[in-house]
């Protein structure tokens, strides 16, 4: 069983200078009155997302036919699926997420991860089974 490690340091520091920035703009706020306050609450709320994206720890394994997907902070949580269908890199907010898209579902292979590491990891994952990729659809007023 091979392993494919998608957290990293990098992600782990953005994701607690995203964490930092997000309780500065909490703690900053707070002394505020409502109607000036949410316009610091707002932003620190929307900046959790990414930061618990980026800290939680994610890992890949495959064997011959499967890959597991290792993710969480304290306690793992491990999803397993077989390695048959599509894969698909799509665009998200100047990174790429990769995609197994299996007989009407798609799982979630890795998100949040740069041009690069998502050639290296559908590299590894042809390793195993050579799969067919899919290209991704563009909305017609982004050509």
């Amino acid at each position: 069983m091979t392993t494919f490690r998608i957290s990293t340091w990098p992600r782990h520091l953005l994701g607690c200078a995203l964490l930092a920035i997000s309780a500065k703009l909490l703690f900053f706020g707070r002394d505020l009155d409502w109607g000036v306050g949410w316009t610091t609450w707002i932003p620190a709320l929307v900046l959790l997302i990414p930061a618990s994206a980026l800290l939680r720890r994610s890992v890949l394994r495959r064997d011959r036919h499967h890959v597991s997907i290792e993710s969480g902070w304290l306690w793992r949580r491990v999803f397993s699926v077989r390695l048959e269908g599509e894969l698909e890199v799509l665009p998200t907010a100047g990174l790429r997420a990769v995609i197994l898209h299996q007989r009407g579902r798609e799982v979630a292979l890795a998100t949040w991860i740069s041009a690069a590491t998502a050639t290296r990891l559908l590299a590894w994952l042809d390793e195993a089974t050579p799969l067919p990729r899919r290209a991704p659809l563009i909305p017609a007023g982004d050509r």
